[in-house]
This record gives C-alpha cells, structure tokens and sequence, in this order.
C-alpha cells in the first residue's frame, strides 16, 4: 500500500526486516489493522471490563472471521474468541457436511474432522499447528478432495506473486504443478520426493512471506490428510479434479453446489 502511494506500482518494499519502517515521501508510515483499532476505540469509550467479558481469560474480546466455501452464506461475522471452528462456520449455513476447514485463508493450514472443535483463540490454534492468520476459515464439504483444492490453491497463489524473488518465480509454479499430477493421480517414484523438496528449497527463502504462506498450507494438507495423499500416490485419478468446490478470486466456474 505504502508503494503504491508512492509511486503507483502496488508491489511490496523491500526491508531487510521489519525495523526499517515503511515510508511514504519523507514521512514513517504505520499500516494498523482496522479491527484493533475500532477495538481500541471500544475500549477507551466502554472500558477494559466491557472488553474482558467476552471470549477467554487467556484471550479476551472478539474478532471478525470470514466465512467462505461450502457454505450458504458466506461474509464476515464477529465471534467471541475462543468459540470452536465448527460454531462458527456453522453461522454460515454449510450446504453438506464438513469435511475439512482451510484456517488462515490461502495461506493457512488445513484443519481435519478431528479438531473442529478447537477453540478460535492464538494458544489453542497453535496446539494443531495453525493460526488465525488473516481470519478467514475456508469450509470444504466431505465430499472434496483436498489435495485438488490446494492444487488449485497453490495455482493461484503462483499467479498473485508480484514476481520479485525466484522462491514465487519459478518454486511456486513448480509446486503447483507437482500438486497437480498427484491430485490427478499422475504419479511416479519421484513426486513426493521431488514435492518434499521443493517445499523446503522455498520456505524462508522469499523475499515476503508470500511462499511460505503456501508452503504451509501444502504442508498441512499433506500431513492431516495423508490417507488421501497416499491414495493419490497409488495413481489413483481424482474424481473431483473437474467438479472444484472453491471459488477462488476471479475464478468464474465457482463452487459446485450438491
């Protein structure tokens, strides 16, 4: 953002780390979150008690999620922290049974069956190895495939790099078409391995943390839904490959209703 009102080209700055503050002209720039700010403007006007009596001890307040996928009605709802992932997708009307949950958005971490009931609070997300990330929680109905959803995921994610470092120049692609032949089940001795590494010659690497976003969600996906990997891995083609369940930004095909 900072970049664009400089010069016009919406690409990231470049900082070494995060002690080099953005600029604009002359002047230090701060990007805040809107959310912590209204909820700071809450607190100044209602006080600290008001704040603390919703969510958890641990992790106090509220927070806006945004709901997506196979879901009636999908948008942004407000949730007590620490309620479980299942009650809040549940706010959305799911059209069929949860399969799977993508928690963090495009970046995020494939969540299973077994732990809907996580709270949606920093400690309890960490303990299944995810985070709330951008706060939003993708809903994929049983019926999915998860390895063909992050393939496509992981096609996307390639087309929104800005092109800056060779990590999403040529890494990203590269995974996204290594993904793909094993949802397809077009599979040989050498993809797994070959994917394995990929994903840590990428990670850490990018010149943002753009890759490292869909390293980890390939890597989530892989790890909590390993049967599905191995059938894929057996050869076996994806019945779903053509019938995809996200509608990705752009993306005009949609989800496909049962």
């Amino acid at each position: 953002m900072a970049q664009w009102i400089n010069t016009g080209c919406s690409l990231p700055q470049f900082r070494p780390d995060k002690a080099v503050p953005l600029r604009i002209g002359r002047r230090n720039a701060l990007v805040h979150n809107a959310e912590t700010l209204a909820h700071v403007g809450l607190i100044a006007r209602r006080g600290p008690d008001s704040f603390r009596s919703r969510g958890m001890p641990e992790e106090p307040g509220t927070t806006l999620v945004t709901i997506s996928g196979d879901v009636a009605q999908p948008g942004v709802v407000e949730v007590d922290r620490g309620t479980p992932l299942l009650d809040i997708v549940a706010r959305s009307a799911p059209v069929a049974a949860i399969g799977a949950m993508l928690v963090g958005g495009y970046g995020g971490t494939w969540v299973g069956p077994q732990d809907f009931a996580t709270p949606y609070a920093s400690f309890s997300l960490r303990t299944i190895g995810a985070s709330a990330g951008v706060g939003v929680i993708v809903a994929l109905g049983a019926a999915a495939c998860v390895v063909a959803e992050s393939a496509r995921i992981a096609h996307y994610m390639a087309r929104q790099s800005s092109g800056q470092c060779g990590p999403c120049v040529y890494g990203l692609p590269a995974i996204a078409a290594d993904l793909t032949r094993l949802a397809q089940g077009r599979t040989d001795t050498e993809l797994m391995p070959r994917l394995v590494r990929r994903l840590d010659q990428v990670d850490g690497r990018g010149a943002c943390r753009h890759p490292d976003g869909v390293v980890g969600m390939v890597r989530s996906a892989l790890r909590v839904f390993a049967s599905d990997v191995s059938a894929h891995e057996q050869g076996a083609p994806c019945p779903h490959w053509n019938t995809p369940r996200l509608a990705l930004p752009g993306d005009d095909r949609g989800p496909r209703r049962p």
